[in-house]
């Protein structure tokens, strides 16, 4: 069987850290500062946002991605996608981890990270794309918001089960925004701030809300929490890469 590996094992050994380059002019339908993310800046992003820990989820995600295709008779996504998407909002925790499993092995582009940089990324933005044609992130956030308000003293769940689910929602909800990237009219980056929990929450509300949570729930991923809120926040204030990963200035020359 094919052992998962971190994402930036997809790159070539050459490759070093990603050096935020300066934006470009943009066309007049993009913020000022828009830039698209070089193959190799997604999957090291990606990277750092994976717990080492979470590799395992890969093989899972696999495993569920066939079960679930193999009961609905089919792996076209696009018959595939809405009934997983639908089932996230009514189902018990075994269903939502089971599905978001799935969700996630579409948004990995169906691999276990162990293919070269180009062809991975490629096919993690087309997969992008057919679950942004679905809606998948507005669903995404009423998860998390579900998620988030979740009483586990009145219904217990099993060992991990919700540790898993924050996870997945989150890694799923990273991927939609790394490949936003071509958000041509910016209906993506609006819909950031408009309310899609049950009680109208925005994305970033949510994300607010889960950083003061994180004091007092263990269960819920700190490091994710915070990159997705920065890269959210990248997005909205058109802050620019090397804002959030700045580079260190060069040592002076010595004057002679």
């Amino acid at each position: 069987m094919t052992t998962p590996a971190s994402p930036r094992a997809a790159l070539p050994p050459s490759a070093g850290p990603p050096h935020p380059a300066p934006a470009a002019a943009s066309p007049e339908t993009r913020p000022a500062r828009w830039r698209a993310l070089t193959d190799e800046e997604v999957l090291y992003y990606f990277d750092e946002f994976l717990y080492h820990g979470e590799l395992r989820d890969f093989v899972k995600a696999q495993h569920s991605f066939e079960r679930i295709s193999s009961s609905l008779g089919t792996d076209d996504f696009d018959a595939l996608i809405p009934p997983c998407l639908e089932v996230l909002e009514f189902s018990n925790h075994f269903i939502r981890n089971d599905t978001l499993l799935c969700l996630l092995h579409i948004s990995l582009g169906c691999s276990f990270c162990d293919v070269p940089s180009d062809a991975l990324v490629k096919t993690m933005r087309h997969h992008a794309s057919i679950l942004a044609k679905h809606d998948s992130m507005p669903m995404f956030i009423r998860s998390l918001d579900f998620l988030l308000n979740y009483n586990a003293e009145s219904a217990p769940v099993e060992e991990g089960m919700l540790e898993r689910e924050f996870r997945l929602i989150f890694n799923c909800i990273y991927i939609q925004l790394l490949f936003s990237d071509r958000d041509e009219d910016g209906g993506f980056i609006r819909s950031l701030e408009l309310g899609q929990g049950r009680l109208g929450a925005s994305l970033v509300s949510l994300l607010f809300e889960a950083t003061k949570m994180c004091a007092d729930n263990d269960k819920i991923p700190i490091k994710k929490v915070v990159l997705l809120l920065l890269r959210v926040l990248q997005r909205l204030l058109d802050v620019p890469d090397c804002v959030l990963y700045p580079m260190p200035n060069p040592e002076p020359t010595s004057q002679g």
